[in-house]
């Protein structure tokens, strides 16, 4: 054997003797035997959150509700009314046994005018409670005070061109809904709306109604009767406001213009 070969050999001899001592020193461990329980665990199904049955969520009512009604929920439920959305002013907070409850029946506290939100979850089980049911609301009116106004969306500034026949085409009114809660997808019931040639509205050129958020004007022909000859526009005004479901109406929306341009004096 070459001597230049003879350090390799006894350090692999070396190797060799000190790693048979460690394992006599330190026997294997065994790998514990993962239970067949553990590895085929059957996910537990998410609960079912109970399903609010009425009053409806956004219902609109003019007397208290004869009666809170789910479904899916457990054998005692628990029940909580409150002023907002995000239950912090708890009214009503009760277990009841059951999928309904006729209010009157558990508190003296009368239901006022307002906006309520009500939810209701299983606690059957002390230890584990339900989810909560998805929030509900209702209004009970009449409400005090009146609605806020409606914003205008359009026609806002806008400058419409007409023809040399100075035929003028349908035009469409929009503006905001009016709710009884930012929470609540509760509308008030109908909106007035006005067209005028003057700021002040003396002179009224078109009056309507409607339960939604637009109105389309398709006789123009007032419009037409308005413009000035040999001008170059001619500015209109409008303004809308809501009716609660109790007839009360909000003031009057700010007053919003546009301005018929005559094409053949001026462009837009």
């Amino acid at each position: 054997m070459p001597l230049r070969d003879i350090p390799l050999l006894l350090g692999t001899i070396f190797a060799v003797v000190f790693f048979t001592a460690v394992l006599k020193v330190f026997p294997q461990i065994p790998v514990p035997k993962i239970s067949e329980e553990i590895l085929y665990v059957t996910p537990i199904p998410e609960e079912a959150r109970p399903v609010i049955v009425s009053p409806e969520s956004d219902g609109i009512l003019s007397k208290i509700p004869d009666s809170f009604k789910w479904k899916n929920g457990g054998i005692k439920n628990q029940v909580q009314i409150s002023f907002n959305h995000a239950f912090s002013k708890i009214y009503f907070d009760e277990i009841v046994t059951g999928s309904n409850f006729v209010y009157k029946t558990l508190t003296d506290k009368e239901l006022k005018p307002g906006v309520y939100f009500w939810r209701v979850r299983d606690v059957s089980l002390p230890s584990q409670k339900g989810k909560w049911s998805l929030k509900s609301c209702f209004v009970l009116g009449p409400i005090p005070g009146t609605v806020s106004a409606p914003a205008p969306f359009r026609p806002v500034y806008e400058r419409i061109g007409i023809s040399e026949t100075n035929a003028i085409p349908p035009q469409t009114f929009r503006w905001s809904l009016v709710s009884y809660d930012p929470y609540c997808f509760s509308y008030a019931k109908m909106y007035l709306m006005e067209v005028a040639s003057d700021p002040y509205f003396k002179e009224i050129l078109h009056a309507s109604q409607t339960s939604n958020d637009r109105i389309e004007i398709l006789d123009t022909e007032k419009f037409s009767e308005n413009l000035i000859k040999g001008a170059a526009s001619v500015p209109f005004y409008w303004r809308v406001k809501a009716v609660d479901e109790w007839g009360k109406e909000s003031s009057w929306s700010s007053v919003s213009n546009f301005y018929l341009v005559d094409l053949k004096v001026s462009t837009l």
